[in-house]
């Protein structure tokens, strides 16, 4: 890697930490997995949040494997008898109820829309959420990001 394709990629990791330190910014459009895995450890590094959850949604989205991802960094056990939508709900309860920690979930790999209210998370001001994709369409057209860095 250059020097220039460095440098852009660290002004982009830049502008990803001051988004996650804005309150009034929810929603996280990041173009590279790579990129973000560096974000998550420096997030972790200076405790930006309390937990950090990422699921990998790839081509074909699996509700219930993103919704097990998320749920198992957030210490939560998701009963495999519970209906989808019982899943979904103890999840969202989960996200939205813990006033005591801010939590950080990242979406990786999104190829297409995906609907954040099937799978139950909602970015509010202690949840934030970053999604991924290669797509930049994906990400601020049909997700609707309120901020987005392209590399």
């Amino acid at each position: 890697m250059d020097y220039v394709a460095l440098e852009s990629r660290m002004s982009v990791a830049k502008g990803i930490m001051e988004a996650l330190g804005d309150a009034k910014i929810n929603e996280i459009g990041v173009g590279k997995s790579t990129l973000m895995r560096e974000v998550v450890r420096k997030v972790k590094e200076d405790k930006l949040y309390d937990v950090v959850a990422m699921a990998i949604v790839l081509e074909s989205p699996n509700v219930r494997r993103i919704q097990r991802e998320i749920a198992d960094t957030l210490g939560l056990k998701l009963d495999h008898d519970q209906t989808e939508k019982g899943r979904a709900s103890h999840l969202q309860w989960s996200l939205s109820n813990d006033k005591e920690k801010k939590i950080l979930v990242i979406l990786d790999d999104i190829w297409k829309q995906l609907d954040l209210v099937e799978i139950r998370i909602t970015p509010s001001e202690r949840c934030k959420i970053v999604l991924t994709s290669r797509n930049r369409d994906v990400l601020n057209c049909r997700m609707g990001t309120q901020k987005d860095f392209a590399l």
